[in-house]
Parts: structure tokens; sequence; C-alpha cells
């Protein structure tokens, strides 16, 4: 059986995480898993890997990031891109690499870790439970009725602009992005992105396999948020939008027509620490 050495894995080798990742979780060419999560291959991020030999096996990443609520910045650790190669599973590689990146973000003073993940048992091994609450809604129950109207020749802007960057550097709830962020957004291929000059709004939807149809991300002006949702829902009846539960009714959907579900996985630090329930994680967040 090959010997597996623990190290954290050096930029030069961060095309093998996308292999890696790209492979585990049944990607096709040309689709790979930076397209739809460019976040793991930008700088700054912790990457610790498994390596049989000078192959990587299996890998976990921490995003060191800050959450906004309230006005106070809250440490987390944002872990994702877990992945071990088939033919290596069964050995435990996931696990010792989990204990290794929360030793990593306890010692950086992380108030929780964070992540994604349908092995609710697994990481329940770890100290991580379902926390926090989002809401979903088919856009087809967002009645248009007292929305103002706009021009049928409005302009819509489609690609990620400069005024959809500002508005993520600039909020005050959430996942903290900094300029740094601005490269790997910019390389964000896969998120469709719709917005409205003036009232500027804008919506962000779908994104790879988890996102699909999904909005996850809006900005700007009401109105025009719901302007853009309209015309989406018409375009495709079957979409839906995630979001904190007041957002979306702040929009106009009933309360009776959202699915309310389990945010994240946290992990607090200590057990003293408990959730906050206004922390949200927008879909560029849940890494």
């Amino acid at each position: 059986m090959d010997q597996i050495t623990f190290r954290e894995v050096s930029a030069r080798d961060t095309g093998q995480v996308d292999d890696l990742v790209s492979e585990s979780f049944g990607y096709s060419p040309p689709h790979r898993y930076f397209d739809d999560f460019p976040v793991w291959s930008a700088p700054g991020v912790l990457r610790l890997g498994g390596y049989s030999g000078n192959r990587l096996v299996s890998h976990v990443g921490i995003h060191f990031r800050n959450v906004r609520s309230g006005g106070t910045r809250t440490p987390v650790a944002l872990i994702g891109a877990v992945a071990t190669l088939e033919s290596f599973r069964g050995r435990g590689l996931v696990s010792s690499l989990m204990r290794l990146a929360l030793s990593k973000a306890d010692l950086a003073g992380c108030t929780w870790s964070l992540l994604w993940g349908s092995e609710h048992d697994f990481y329940a091994k770890f100290g991580f439970k379902l926390s926090g609450t989002q809401a979903r809604a088919r856009l087809a129950t967002l009645s248009p009725a007292g929305f103002r109207t706009f021009n049928p020749n409005l302009e819509i802007h489609s690609g990620l602009c400069q005024g959809i960057l500002d508005d993520f550097q600039n909020r005050t709830t959430g996942i903290e992005f900094t300029p740094s962020d601005r490269e790997w957004l910019a390389r964000q291929t896969t998120v469709t992105w719709e917005s409205i000059k003036e009232p500027f709004a804008f919506i962000g939807y779908g994104r790879g396999m988890d996102l699909k149809g999904m909005v996850h991300e809006t900005g700007g002006d009401p109105a025009g948020i719901r302007e853009l949702l309209i015309r989406l829902m018409n375009r495709n009846p079957e979409a839906e939008m995630i979001g904190p539960e007041h957002e979306l009714l702040g929009l106009g959907f009933k309360s009776e027509t959202l699915v309310l579900e389990g945010l994240c996985l946290a992990r607090p630090r200590n057990d003293t620490i408990e959730w906050n329930q206004d922390f949200w994680i927008s879909g560029l967040g849940a890494v």
C-alpha cells in the first residue's frame, strides 16, 4: 500500500487540485471544478493535501474569511474542495486532513468552521451540525401585482460589471468581500449576471451542478430586482431563488410559498459559542 504524506499544497500544484476534485465530483470535460469554484485557485487559500509520492490524491481547502453582522466581524474558516481519488478512498485520508484543517482554523482564531456537503453523518464526527436557515422559493410564486413597471425596451446588461463588484465589496452583512476577491469573482464563468443601470439592480443565477437555475445573488434597487426576477421567470418558469427569509419576503414572496432549509454545516471553536441567526452565506460564499 502506498505511503501517504500530508502537507500544504504548493502553488505549483494548484492544477492538481482542479484535476483531483473535478474527477472526484464527476465533472466531464471540458467542464472543470475551478469553473464553478474559482475561489479555490485564488491566492491566500490554504490547501492541504495527501500525497502518494508527488501525486495529490486527497485534498481539503480552507478559506479564512470574516462574516459581517450587526456591525461586527466574525472570523470563519470556509472549508471546501474536499475530495479523495476513488482508488484511495476508505483509508481515512480526508479524516486526517479534516483534523489538520480544523486545528489550523482553531489556531487562526476562527469562531466557526463552515462547509457545505451532503455527508452529514461523516462531518458530525468532527463537531459539525446543520446550522442557520435559508429560504427557497420558485420565481413563479412571485406575483408582479403592484410592482413598478419598466419600459419594455429597458436595457438589461449581461455579465459581471463594476457595479456588481462594488456591491459585493460594500456589503455590511454576510461574507466580507475584499478588493483581492475581485480577481476570482471575475473568473466565475458559470454564474449568469443580469443588471439594470438606472436605478441599479442585479441578479446572479446558476452555477454548475449545485445551483443550476437558482438565483443566489441580488443587489440594488428592490423594484429593479423584482423586474429582473420576473423577466427570468418568464424565460424559465422552473427557476428558483435562495436567500435570507426576510430578503425574499421583502421582494414580495409570500411566507407560505417559502421552503426553509438548513444554511450550512457549522462547527464552533468551542461549545460556548452559539450560532448567530443573522448570518447569511451567499451562493458565491458557499464554497
